[in-house]
């Protein structure tokens, strides 16, 4: 489960996130349960690229996607 500012989204960014923080600690035929909750200044995302409002393009994706994926593998990490 995936919500941006509050709003439940599908988005290939952050499944990828996922997947890849994942990468070291599930097998391939494996699927981590996530509920993930992300807020950012509203300026650095784009709620308006799906009609249902479903999925988000983020200002800087990259960057996004940096920040989530160490701080989801520190916490795998520190978690045992």
């Amino acid at each position: 489960y995936l919500f941006v500012n509050g709003r439940p989204v599908r988005d290939r960014l952050l499944l990828g996130v996922v997947r890849a923080a994942y990468q070291d600690y599930l097998s391939a035929d494996r699927h981590p349960v996530v509920v993930l909750f992300l807020t950012l200044p509203p300026q650095e995302v784009d709620v308006n690229v799906h009609p249902a409002k479903a999925e988000v393009r983020f200002r800087d994706g990259q960057t996004v996607r940096s920040l989530l994926i160490h701080g989801l593998r520190d916490a795998l990490a520190e978690a045992g």
